[in-house]
């Protein structure tokens, strides 16, 4: 039994240490607005949060976190650089839309393809590779 807690004591610790060595020995940032980054399978990345009141009423609301993803470092500054046009377009878009539309089980899914869609037609932007949601609610 002892021989049990060490090994599985051991395997915590390497666990551990490999997660911690994956982020550069640094704990992962939680800021709202995080700075660019390169992911292991050479995507950049940058990540928002939103909190908007939708066209219901007064009261509905959605709270989101978003991550673009792309594949060259050329957008990942286009990115960066039109940040608040970014922003603006996914704010307008959230604004407009219903609680029922946001309460859809595949609402993530359409919401990331309109995302996609406008920063790729506005802005330029060639290789947007992803739009992900790391949080979602609706109230």
């Amino acid at each position: 039994m002892l021989k049990i807690k060490i090994v599985s004591a051991i395997l915590v610790l390497m666990l551990s240490l490999g997660i911690l060595s994956a982020c550069g020995g640094k704990e992962p940032a939680e800021s709202p607005s995080e700075s660019p980054t390169v992911t292991p399978a050479n995507k950049m990345v940058i990540k928002e949060s939103f909190i908007n009141n939708i066209m219901d009423d007064e009261t509905s609301f959605v709270k989101c976190k978003i991550t673009l993803e792309t594949d060259t470092l050329e957008d990942l500054d286009r990115c960066v650089n039109a940040k608040e046009q970014i922003m603006d377009i996914i704010n307008i878009l959230l604004r407009n839309k219903t609680k029922d539309f946001l309460v859809q089980p595949n609402a993530t899914i359409l919401l990331g393809e309109e995302i996609k869609t406008l920063i790729i037609q506005e802005l330029a932007i060639e290789t947007l590779s992803g739009v992900y949601f790391t949080e979602y609610a609706t109230g």
